[in-house]
């Protein structure tokens, strides 16, 4: 190989070493993404079974409430009787609300916590750009090879159809993201 190509073969050596990387790091932030989703998951119908359970509860204790009032209504002796029953229902009411408001502030903080996931996909994005431009300047040099640079050429255009779907994925990854911060916001808005 002619000196003047030693560069260009040292050049092209270290894209791929870069591209190795980049592969890695998305395959890394894939999985990542994929085991968080994996954990919100059963979290948001455990959250979502207390939620209906609390309801109900609160449904059920309004009821008996009701009643209390309207036998309190009736007559005195059955308020004295009365009053220890609605004691304890007022106590099941103000449980409910605590459960309830501890539902409303777990999903707020599930919530915000897949906002932070968003800024993982970011590095993927940001790798497969560059690994783009890398893509592009090692076709140019191979440009300038001439034949001698036809190989890396080939080589040059897979680099930068693997940068490409390695962004598409990001993107993916993104709008998978997207959905699911859209479902735990009406979730939030829907317990609150």
């Amino acid at each position: 190989m002619p000196p003047r190509y030693a560069k260009l073969k040292a050049d092209f050596h270290e894209t791929l070493s870069q591209l190795r990387a980049l592969i890695g790091a998305v395959s890394d932030g894939a999985l990542a993404i994929n085991g968080s989703s994996n954990e919100i998951a059963p979290a948001f119908e455990d959250l979502a079974r207390r939620t209906e359970s609390a309801a109900a509860s609160l449904e059920r204790t309004s009821s008996a409430v009701s009643q209390v009032e309207a036998r309190l209504k009736q007559t005195p002796e059955a308020a004295r009787r009365s009053a220890a029953g609605s004691g304890a229902a007022l106590l099941a009411v103000r449980d409910g609300r605590g459960c309830a408001t501890q539902a409303v502030q777990a999903m707020e903080r599930v919530s915000a916590s897949a906002k932070g996931i968003d800024t993982v996909i970011d590095g993927p994005d940001k790798i497969a750009f560059q690994t783009r431009v890398l893509a592009m300047n090692a076709a140019v040099e191979a440009g300038r090879a001439g034949d001698a640079g036809r190989g890396f050429a080939v080589v040059a255009d897979l680099v930068s159809a693997l940068a490409m779907r390695a962004g598409e994925e990001a993107k993916n990854a993104r709008d998978q993201l997207a959905t699911t911060q859209s479902d735990i916001g009406m979730a939030v808005n829907a317990v609150g």
